[in-house]
């Protein structure tokens, strides 16, 4: 099993949050596609980045809108789960008090070695590791 930190899971949710806006202005484009006179350059490419080559057509217009409805919805269903994730976390922080909850939160949000924790809050590597395990149930 792969720890990650709770910084991990804030940065994959602002990666979610963003790619989502992505499409969403990509898709706006494409939408309100009026033509070669639409873009400077004369088109777009696939990507929705103003291109001086290949162009775009209808039909890989509705291609890509089709592609980016699909990806849409796959990176939105992950950014939810993301979200859950974080609120379960969140909601195990504010339950926990004193020592448990500075171990989790240096450990999980500050990404801190049992060794650096041990150090931080005055106990034993082998006690903050206990204490941990107690916490991580």
């Amino acid at each position: 099993m792969i720890e990650r930190t709770y910084s991990d899971l804030i940065g994959e949710i602002e990666l979610y949050t963003c790619r989502l806006e992505q499409y969403d202005r990509e898709r706006r484009k494409l939408v309100n596609f009026s033509g070669p006179n639409a873009f400077p350059s004369g088109g777009i490419d696939i990507t929705g980045i103003r291109a001086s080559r290949k162009t775009l057509t209808a039909e890989g217009i509705i291609i890509r809108l089709e592609q980016i409805d699909q990806e849409y919805s796959m990176c939105k269903e992950l950014l939810d789960e993301l979200i859950q994730h974080k609120e379960v976390v969140d909601k195990l922080l504010e339950s926990l008090e004193g020592i448990q909850h500075r171990i989790f939160y240096l450990h999980r949000v500050r990404d801190r070695t049992f060794k650096e924790i041990s150090k931080a809050v005055g106990k034993s590597e082998r006690q903050v590791i206990r204490i941990w395990n107690e916490v991580a149930r």
